[in-house]
Parts: C-alpha cells; structure tokens; sequence
C-alpha cells in the first residue's frame, strides 16, 4: 500500500496493542488491578470492533467540496448531495460484469472505488474512480485497466437522481430540426434522450445541466476537453444523466483516464458556462486578441475590387474569406513560387476553359486595398481535402521532376503526401471529396510536414492578409482505417482518428500563424467541439443559418467572433426581424449581401435594407464577450429575450423577440460594474437616433424600461468617459 493511503475494507484490530500498552504503562500497580484493567480495555476494543463491523452503511468515507457532499459505503456505492437534492455517482465499463469491490480514501480529502471486472469476452478490466474535493467542485477521474488483446466497451458515468421530480434540464445546443432556431438559453425537462458530441443538433460542449428553478439550485457534470475524447454521448433519463466514452481502445495493460467535475451553482446554465470558462479559459478565449477589432458581418466572395465602402459599413461587414479559388488545385493552398511576382495557373473547377493566373503580389494587393478601406481579408485555407479531379495510384506520373510535381496533383499525392490520404471502406481512398477530391488526414508524418509548409509560406509570402480560414472540419469526425493513433478502436480494429491527428497538426500551424499575429478561422460543419476550437480565434459557420448550428457555434464563440451564413435574400424570409435578432441575441453576425458571394447572399435591395436597418446594432456587439455571471439579465414577466455581452466601452443588452411590446422591463444583476451612473441608451433597428434610458437602482439591482421598436432594442451600458 503507498504511502498516504488507508484501506477502509481492513478492520481494526486492538487487543494486542492494549495489551502492550497497559503492560508498559502500568505495571507498578497490583497485578489484580492491573488485570481488571486490562480485561475493561479488551472489553472496549472488542466493542470498538463490533461497531467497526456493522453494516456496511456506517462505515461512509466523505468529503465536500464546492457545496457537493459526496459519501462512499464499503460496497462501492457513492451518494452525493447537493442543493440540488440527492443523487449517485456510479462509472463503469459496459457489459462487463462486476467481480469484486474495495473502497479505500487517499491522503485523507479523496474518496476511491476500485471494482474489478469480467470483460464480455472473459477479459480482466479494473474500474478505479476517485472523488476529490476542489474550491468549486468535486473533481470525479475515471481510470479504466485492461489486458488481452484490444478490445473496446463504452465507459460510462452516471448521475441517477432520488427525487428528479420537477427538475429540468440544460445541454449545449439545443435545437429539434435543421431549420428551426430555439433559444439554447431555456431549459427543458428531464427526459430521455440521446446526443452526440460534436454532431449537428448534439452538444458541443462536453457538460449538462439540472435545476431546480424554485429552489435557484443547479448541479451540472462537466467533462474534461482536456482528455483525450473519441466518441461522447450524453444520454439523458427521467431520473438522470450519464455520459458515455466510445471507441477507446483497451487490452495490453493500458489504461484509458477520464475527468469530470460535479459543479453546482443556481439554476442558470451561465453557472455552468463561467465555471467551465474559467477552468479552460485557453479553449474560450481567442489567441489573437486583436480579432475582436475585425469583427462584423462577413463575406466569401471572388470580387478582388474594394466594395462600395460606405454602403458596406452601413451593413456592419469587416471580413471576407477569399473564395477566388486561386490554388492550382485544392490543398495546394499556396504554390511554392520563387518570386512574388511568378504566376502560376489557377485552377478551373467548373471546367470552364478560362485558365486564370495569380502571384502572390496580386494577392498582398488586393489584402492591403481591402485593409485600408478598414476591412480585413482571410485567406482560403484547407487541412483535409487534397487534388481535384484525382485519379489513383495508377495514374501516378514518376517522371515529373521533383521541382515541378505541385503542378500534378494526382502524382503530388502519391509521391509526397501519400501518408495523409484517408483510406475509406475497402481501404481504398475517400475520394468524396470536392471536385473528388481526396479526404485527408494530419497524422500522417509528411502530409502533416506539407500542412506546416503551408502555414510557413502564407505567413511569409501574404503579410497583407489578416489570417486564414479554414475549411470543411466535417472529415474531422472519420477513421483513418490504415493509421493507428495508439487509442483508437473502431469496428474491431485499430485506426488513427482524423481529429487526434489534426489536433496535432495544429499544435505547429496554429502556432505559426498566431506567433505572426496572424488570426485564424475555420468552417466547422459538424466538428462543433470545444477542442477543435480551441485553436480558432473565430468561427465562420457555412451553416450557421440553420438553428442548432448557429446555437453550438454561438456556445463556442462565447469569448470570439462568430459570423454565420446566409445562403440567399430569400433566407431572410418573412420575418426578417427574427432572422437578425437572433443573430444579436447570441452576439453572432450574418453574411452580408456582397458581389460575387460564392453561395451565399448577393446584393438585393430588399435584403440591403434590412441590413442596414440592423447595422448600427450589429455594430454595437463588436468585441463582445459574454457575460456570464448567473441571473445577470433577466426580463419581467418573460415578455422578451436578452442577453448580455461585455464590450470596449462597456456593456450591451440586447432585448430580442418583445413581438407587440411598447416597453419592457429589464433588469440587471450581480454584474460587477454595472450601477445606474453609467450612460444608458437604446438603439432600434431603422431608427436613425439612439434613445436616451434612465436607470433605477434597486438594491443590487439596476432597471430599465427599455422601448422596443419592430420587437427588439439594444440598450448600451456605457461607462462614463466612453
């Protein structure tokens, strides 16, 4: 047993001890007294151990942290309370059964269960979770042991609630449909469910919530985007909520870790938000800080003149993702040029015959005339898609010099980067690509070289360019069949996951360009992890118009900037007051009607207006991060929504969705800063003139009557000398 660990399975056992020490310490007295004492202590001791020895029940090991009492019992069951009520704790591996079970604390403040277990197919596996209390939560470490050949069964934790009457229920991204927009803000009730992580209309956040509203209660588990995360359900019953690892690989001694936090805090999913913020501020917060100053609505467009200046500020626009397709060929994301005034040939996807040409000369102009206008350009870049129109490894050209391979990208794939293709089904290339295109993998040793070249080359030959973005994260979620990641296991075999080895990749490119100052977004389809955004200082959502993804990307930019797609006019539909204003309610900007939009919303003088209408407001959210402390802003009587973000200048409000009110009553709490000697004024959407406000201090309260125009507001808290 090491040092600083105490077996609580082993019982006390006195007598002999007793017996020494009544010797030594008494042994001038008569030999009759000393007897009768001694047989009074045997006694005691022999009491001492019987009570050792009740029911398992009396025998609880405990500890507290964080307002989380949790309690074990010598059979291996653990019992927790909260402000929430009560509840079990419980990990385990999956169709396995359940052999034996010791219980034991670890240097006095931690709780240990260890059970052994019987794989399905008469593996050995060893269960070890330990408790441990932190300043604001009870940290919970999962450690799976196995042995035999790899083999793989989901590992699960679980929260079963006494009493999950009346509770409700928070997850990361809520929305029912592809289209349908639903406020990720409001609870809903405990019920079954099943969601993915990651995945479009799952969680993109690894944690869930309960409360009690009445009780202002909440308990939210909380998983570790620290760990190494493979596949992640959360699962949720109408008594509990346990999340469950897929696809880890066990057997050969191994041992797979996982951590998770119990947190309570009141009935607010922000309590769940600032904890988790704050534990994992490097994953929130953008590593180019200066990308707040470049936020606003966006573009991907091939027009490589200045815009209508004016009209397009009007619009709150600031970024365009160059989409001229300017590459020889997807993935050759800029050629290796030896001046930069060389051309080299464009590529023609569309088969049109026009073969255009490029330098990067061309390129830095167009960048430092889109800067001095005061807008910011990124460039197109992309990690896992290679070649268009590939042909295979028979078509391979080995007479291509080395100087000149680029140029072909078919033999270039096979030649150079031929670790990184992604191997589908009959291990055969996925060659579903654009423009059947190879999907690609970062793990692979060279293909990850040629990424880093890349990234060193735009950095270099583009200092005109504001950063980059990058594209189509959606093969993020695919198994390299001919890779092996040393954790993976997938349909019975081994394989290398294609996040696991874009995570690494970007642990080099990231670094180039943010050590350049260089920002960097990306397009993450249905990667809509807080781990794969942890290398963004943005996100530009090509989906973003449909509600659920709008709602993850929201959750993971709630300290960056989140631009999200408008395909067309026509997506703005009937209601296009709601359109925006959902976009304001999450601190998120449209694409804007550009020239030139590559599928999406191109100039429409009924769409322009609607923009400009709502420009001033889209502005007031520039820099915005949000603000997360528990009930900070709430509306009386639930009339409309807000939200509140913190800003340069300040705060902003904006009070969403108010359909037929004149007026609504704000009120704003426990915001540090925030009193009723700030400057308050509301902006309205096609109002040319911002309303004066009067706040009302009310203890620590501060209220508004905020007016609403066309079903929304946005009040600006500004502090005195902005």
């Amino acid at each position: 047993m090491k040092q600083g660990q105490r077996d609580v399975n082993t019982k006390p056992t006195f007598q002999s001890e007793a017996k020494r020490r009544m010797s030594s310490s008494h042994s001038n007295l008569p030999s009759g007294i000393r007897q009768l004492l001694q047989r009074v202590v045997v006694a005691l001791c022999l009491a001492i151990s019987a009570f050792a020895s009740l029911p398992q029940t009396s025998l609880a090991n405990e500890i507290s942290g964080g307002g989380i009492t949790v309690k074990s019992l010598q059979n291996g069951t653990i019992e927790a309370e909260s402000s929430v009520g009560k509840f079990t704790l419980r990990s385990n591996a999956e169709g396995c059964v359940t052999n034996h079970t010791s219980v034991r604390t670890v240097n006095d403040d931690a709780v240990e269960v260890v059970r052994g277990l019987e794989g399905p197919q008469g593996q050995t596996c060893q269960v070890t979770e330990q408790f441990t209390p932190t300043a604001n939560s009870i940290r919970w470490t999962v450690t799976v042991e196995a042995d035999g050949e790899p083999w793989t069964v989901p590992i699960t934790l679980d929260t079963e609630f006494v009493d999950p009457s009346g509770m409700q229920f928070w997850r990361s991204g809520i929305g029912s449909t592809e289209s349908e927009w639903r406020d990720p803000l409001k609870n809903t009730e405990l019920e079954k469910g099943d969601w993915v992580y990651g995945r479009v209309e799952g969680i993109c956040l690894p944690l869930a919530s309960v409360f009690r509203p009445q009780q202002d209660a909440g308990l939210s588990l909380i998983c570790s985007p620290e760990d190494v995360i493979l596949d992640l359900n959360l699962q949720s019953s109408e008594s509990g909520i346990r999340f469950v690892h897929g696809q880890h690989r066990l057997g050969n001694g191994r041992a797979v870790t996982f951590h998770a936090d119990l947190v309570s805090h009141p009935a607010d999913c922000r309590g769940a938000l600032v904890w988790m913020t704050t534990r994992y501020a490097s994953m929130f917060n953008p590593p180019v800080p200066a990308v707040h100053a470049m936020a606003g609505c966006g573009a991907y467009s091939a027009f490589d003149e200045v815009p209508d200046v004016e009209k397009m500020k009007k619009m709150a626009f600031r970024i365009n993702w160059w989409a001229y397709f300017d590459w020889p060929y997807l993935g050759m994301n800029l050629p290796p040029m030896s001046r930069s005034d060389e051309p080299w040939v464009c590529c023609d996807p569309y088969k049109t015959g026009i073969r255009r040409e490029m330098t990067y000369d061309q390129l830095n102009e167009y960048a430092r005339n889109m800067k001095k206008a005061g807008f910011f350009a990124l460039n197109y870049f992309t990690t896992t898609e290679f070649g268009t129109f590939m042909k295979g490894a028979d078509a391979v050209d080995y007479d291509i010099p080395e100087k000149e391979l680029w140029k072909d990208c078919n033999s270039f794939a096979f030649r150079k980067i031929k670790d990184g293709i992604l191997m589908g089904r009959n291990d055969v290339p996925a060659d579903n690509g654009w423009k059947n295109g190879y999907g690609m993998d970062a793990g692979g040793p060279n293909y990850r070289a040629f990424l880093v070249e890349q990234a060193k080359r735009q950095v270099e030959q583009l200092p005109e360019f504001s950063g980059i973005c990058v594209d189509r994260l959606d093969w993020l979620q695919q198994v390299n069949r001919k890779g092996d990641d040393g954790v993976s296991f997938v349909n019975n075999r081994t394989g290398r996951s294609v996040r696991l080895g874009w995570m690494d990749m970007m642990d080099e490119v990231a670094a180039i360009f943010h050590d350049a100052d260089k920002v960097i977004f990306a397009n993450l389809c249905n990667s809509y992890r807080v781990e794969v955004a942890k290398y963004l200082d943005g996100v530009y959502d090509e989906f973003g118009h449909m509600g659920p993804r709008l709602n993850a990307s929201a959750l993971l930019c709630l300290r960056k900037p989140l631009l999200a797609w408008t395909p067309a006019a026509s997506t703005l539909g009937s209601d296009p007051d709601g359109y925006f204003q959902r976009h304001l309610h999450l601190g998120a900007y449209p694409t804007a009607p550009y020239p030139l939009n590559n599928h999406t919303i191109t100039p429409n003088a009924r769409a322009e207006t609607q923009y400009m209408d709502y420009g001033p407001l889209l502005d007031a959210i520039r820099g915005k991060t949000w603000v997360l402390f528990p009930h900070c802003v709430t509306v009386a009587d639930e009339t409309a929504k807000a939200n509140l973000f913190e800003v340069p200048d300040g705060w902003v409000l904006p009070v969403t969705f108010a359909s037929d009110q004149k007026i609504v009553k704000v009120i704003v709490r426990n915001v540090p800063g925030i009193t009723s000697t700030l400057t308050f004024d509301a902006l309205h959407p096609g109002v040319a003139e911002p309303k004066p406000l009067t706040a009302k201090a009310v203890g620590e309260t501060v209220e508004l009557q905020v007016p609403i125009h066309r079903g929304c507001a946005m009040v600006r808290l500004r502090r005195l000398e902005s």
